[in-house]
């Protein structure tokens, strides 16, 4: 029962619905530029394959090539010193992981355990440090739970919720599903587990959702089929709103066939608000989305690093785990730029997926250009800094 919750749940989130309806246009601040007084943005990017063999990653070896990586950006000696470019010890902390890819393809925790210990080092209190991600069944699944490490694990769904007072508005609207900030009804658990209700055939599976959301699976029963539920706003997470001051981003390096990159930009655009299946897309509406979402206050100002773990890279069929498409390379990506990062992991992902015969995926990463014009970080390779660790 619980594999058929988790892959409904799966399937909900990838599939978006959009509808087109009128609304008050979005307006935005332009962001600040990503690259200190007009100079090239830095990236670090360490290669090294020793740090896994057959999947399984030396903790010790990926902590010190971090470090070493870190203090090569911020041309320091101590990592104490590397932190305090970044943090004060009045801040609270806000480490984004991602934890789609199960177990094996999740940020791992020995780079997270590394940047924790850091900031303490950087006198930053354990209480103050956030490790975070959308869902709190794949933070679990990827180990992040109470005592995994010198932090504070929370999720946004369920656990903090999202702000009812900030939101993203866009003239797209999608189909609300549980756990979205404005949807009103059971989740999908609640009804599989009600005793009026059985497999069937004949009702959608979830009531407010039409049946191609809900795929063949469906159910009846005495719960009344209502209206679809839909909204043209997405929610920021609560979690952003109220402590946090800083933000560290470590994605996992990915690809996404529904947008190309499942990178720096894209992964904290979607984990930081609700609503976002009708995204999910190459859309060119859509890439304005996930860029205006990054471009928040609530999220690019206080974004002060990003640190790609591609320890494991998955170069199609991401952003979940498919072995038979998981590069092992050791890389490690650390930048103030999240779109130069983004932009080498995606030039990397395409030169694997030739290797293999697959077809190009870069096409459908819209949301890099529609960054760079909002002035979040930079694809021209000629504007960036590369430094390459073995």
């Amino acid at each position: 029962m619980l594999m058929v919750i988790r892959s409904m749940k799966y399937f909900l989130i990838c599939l978006a619905l959009c509808l087109t309806v009128s609304g008050q246009p979005f307006t935005l601040r332009p962001a600040g530029p990503a690259t200190a007084g007009g100079g090239k943005s830095r990236v670090v990017v360490l290669e090294n394959p020793a740090v896994v063999d057959q999947f399984r990653v030396n903790d010790q070896l990926l902590a010190g090539n971090f470090n070493r990586a870190l203090l090569t950006l911020t041309n320091q000696t101590a990592t104490a010193d590397a932190w305090r470019q970044f943090v004060t010890p009045r801040d609270v902390v806000a480490i984004h992981v991602t934890t789609t890819g199960g177990q094996v393809l999740s940020t791992h925790r020995a780079l997270v355990n590394a940047i924790a210990s850091g900031l303490q080092a950087a006198s930053v209190p354990a209480r103050n440090i956030i490790v975070w991600d959308k869902f709190g069944d794949d933070l679990q699944a990827a180990g992040y739970t109470a005592g995994s490490g010198p932090y504070r694990c929370q999720s946004v769904i369920p656990g903090a919720g999202f702000a009812g007072d900030k939101f993203y508005f866009n003239d797209i609207a999608g189909q609300l599903i549980w756990g979205d900030h404005d949807f009103r009804g059971k989740k999908l658990s609640d009804l599989l587990q009600a005793d009026d209700l059985t497999v069937s055939g004949t009702q959608p599976l979830i009531p407010n959702l039409s049946p191609e959301v809900n795929g063949t699976a469906t159910v009846s029963g005495s719960t009344p089929a209502d209206p679809p539920q839909v909204s043209n706003r997405s929610y920021y997470a609560a979690l952003l709103t109220r402590r946090v001051t800083k933000i560290i981003n470590v994605p996992v390096m990915s690809s996404d066939e529904r947008i190309g990159l499942a990178g720096c930009v894209s992964s904290l655009s979607f984990a930081s608000v609700d609503n976002t299946r009708r995204f999910l897309n190459a859309h060119e509406a859509s890439a304005e989305a996930i860029a205006e979402i990054f471009a928040s206050d609530l999220i690019q100002p206080k974004t002060v690093l990003h640190i790609m773990d591609g320890t494991l890279a998955q170069y199609a069929g991401g952003p979940y785990f498919v072995p038979n498409y998981c590069a092992q390379p050791g890389l490690l990506y650390l930048s103030r730029d999240p779109v130069a990062i983004d932009t080498l992991a995606l030039e990397r992902i395409e030169a694997w997926r030739k290797a293999k015969a697959i077809d190009p995926v870069g096409q459908d990463a819209t949301h890099l250009p529609q960054a760079v014009h909002l002035n979040l970080g930079t694809t021209d390779k000629s504007r960036m800094e590369i430094i390459n660790l073995r």
